[in-house]
């Protein structure tokens, strides 16, 4: 299934529903996924988005998960995937063996930090993660393979403080947000070095989303550009706050802030953000053993909830790059419109996690919502701005 000519994306359908709110998606290496939710399951699918296992025995609510990546390529294995999952007690380290697709092993263990409500990880370098809740702590040389030790590091201005969003810069710097409404909580974005243990840059102001998945790097880490955005999903909770998307410069030896710096979305609460990338979906490269090309765009998805309309959305903006980072600014495209039958009438509650895979799927789009529902949706079609553009290149 595609999305007709001028249609930017289409839903296919439901994958999987989880009971409360779905708080998260992610694709493994291995082209499987899991979501995960307050319901305090965790489900687990395969490459073709059918649901393999659900893990239930964790007794918390999961707020979000990543996979361990090993940097080393002798210890790879496609086999064997480690998560690590957040509850708001406990970090779950999950070990999947996919080796018999039928029969999938689990196991885990759990780790309790005192004093610090978990929100998010973020894998820094190769045994080094950044855990981020109510009392920020730094962890490093963690979950190590033979589970020796556990050597624990805080981060020592943020004690005391809460925090809840956090993605990586590089191998030295975080960018972490929090939000007044939090207990300790400060309307604030932080830009951490992880390596001298300090606060390099701090934003004040903005009303940050309180959830997990709230920021994006655009374009990814992965790609090569000294001219990078950080977009920070902003929510109004009190009368003085807006909502709107917060840019953000993580170029920070400019020592400059981004000239246009907050774009107001009006009465759409901003959820999450998904850049759009064009993926090769050739099967005789693919067949070949070829890697898939992947481009970046300058085109992205935000995730949200209309609060006139008391349903959540999905709207399409696009990056409109300077020379200088500084000078980079974001301009609205168009709402996302879907077809409503009788399978779908909208989606119930706020929009909040967009991902597009790209391991084996070819750039499928999938979004969890706060109805506990995970939508799978077709490849974006984005011909009619890319031929626009290039048009206007021409001329």
């Amino acid at each position: 299934m595609e999305a007709q000519k001028y249609q930017i994306v289409k839903i296919i359908g439901i994958i999987g529903e989880h009971k409360n709110t779905a708080e998260f998606i992610i694709e493994l290496s291995n082209g499987c996924f899991i979501s995960g939710g307050s319901d305090n399951i965790i489900k687990i699918y395969d490459k073709d988005f059918e649901l393999l296992k659900e893990i239930k025995d964790i007794k918390e609510p999961i707020y979000s998960c990543i996979e361990k990546i090993i940097l080393f390529k002798e210890y790879k294995n496609s086999y064997a995937i480690e998560l690590l999952a957040c509850g708001n007690i406990k970090l779950y380290q999950i070990f999947l063996s996919f080796k018999d697709k039928a029969n999938i092993k689990i196991k885990y263990k759990n780790y309790e930090f005192p004093n610090i409500s978990l929100k998010t990880c973020v894998q820094m370098r190769e045994n080094n993660y950044a855990i981020i809740g109510e009392n920020s702590i730094y962890v490093k040389d963690f979950l190590d393979s033979q589970n020796i030790h556990i050597n624990i590091s805080t981060f020592k201005e943020l004690k005391g403080k809460t925090y809840l969003n956090s993605i990586r810069i590089n191998r030295n710097y975080i960018a972490i947000t929090s939000n007044k409404i939090q207990d300790y909580g400060e309307d604030k974005l932080i830009f951490y070095n992880i390596e001298k243990n300090k606060i390099s840059r701090e934003i004040e102001g903005y009303s940050f989303i309180s959830r997990a998945n709230g920021l994006a790097l655009i374009p990814s880490i992965e790609t090569k550009s000294k001219n990078k955005i950080i977009l920070c999903a902003c929510k109004k909770y009190f009368d003085v706050q807006k909502n709107g998307i917060y840019l953000a410069n993580p170029q920070l030896e400019d020592k400059q802030g981004i000239n246009d710096t907050f774009y107001d979305t009006g009465n759409c609460g901003v959820f999450c953000f998904c850049p759009i990338l064009i993926i090769n979906s050739d099967n005789d490269i693919l067949e070949k053993g070829k890697e898939q090309k992947i481009e970046d765009t300058e085109y992205f998805f935000v995730g949200g909830f209309n609060i006139d309309r008391k349903e959540g959305e999905i709207k399409l903006f696009k990056v409109l790059y300077s020379d200088k980072a500084k000078d980079n600014k974001i301009e609205f495209v168009q709402n996302i419109e879907f077809e409503r039958n009788k399978n779908f009438t909208g989606f119930e509650g706020a929009v909040n996690c967009i991902i597009q895979t790209k391991i084996e799927n070819n750039g499928y789009i999938l979004v969890t919502c706060y109805s506990g529902k995970v939508y799978l949706l077709t490849q974006p079609n984005l011909d009619y701005y890319l031929k626009t553009k290039n048009k206007e290149i021409k001329i």
